[in-house]
């Protein structure tokens, strides 16, 4: 996200690790702006608790980091 200067700082090296673990991982980027109900499914109501990474094994989320 634009806005997001952390975001921004972390973003080129989640692609680094999304093209070096594509056969066995998948990253994805959400804006919460435009996706509101996802972002609060996963507990991101605001711009101060981003980012917020999330690590899923199947559909359980088994961990969870904010900066």
């Amino acid at each position: 996200t634009d806005w997001c200067p952390k975001c921004q700082a972390i973003e080129p090296h989640l692609n680094l690790l999304a093209l070096a673990h594509s056969s066995k991982a998948k990253f994805f980027l959400v804006n919460i702006d435009t996706n509101i109900e996802t972002a609060s499914e996963y507990g991101v109501d605001d711009a101060s608790q981003l980012p917020k990474l999330l690590c899923f094994s199947g559909d359980d989320k088994t961990s969870e980091s904010i900066d």
